[in-house]
């Protein structure tokens, strides 16, 4: 798995380097804590797999609740407010806005 990371990797950097239009942000590094300030642990389960995906969402709509098992998001427009449960009955809510990620 880590061979398939690393070859990925240098497939995207170097067509980085072929296209200089293109510039790289960092967005997130060497994050320890997740948004509500939790530890972030890595699953113990084999082999781990990684998924991304794009969601658009109208203005007013939502998703209701649910869980990500490895929760690593990037607001690409606008704002989206999300409200964490932390304990049973008690949320905590959050507003993102674009070019912001969170975990």
């Amino acid at each position: 798995m880590k061979k398939i990371i690393v070859l990925t990797l240098i497939v995207l950097f170097y067509g980085c380097a072929k296209n200089p239009s293109l510039t790289t942000q960092k967005l997130l590094e060497a994050q320890r804590l997740n948004v509500l300030e939790q530890p972030i642990i890595y699953p113990t389960q084999q082999p781990a797999e990684v998924t991304s995906a794009i969601r658009v969402l109208q203005p007013g709509e939502e998703t209701g609740w649910h869980k990500h098992m490895v929760p690593l998001h990037y607001l690409m427009e606008g704002t989206s407010t999300i409200e964490f449960e932390v304990d049973s009955g008690i949320t905590d809510t959050h507003t993102f806005s674009k070019g912001e990620a969170w975990v």
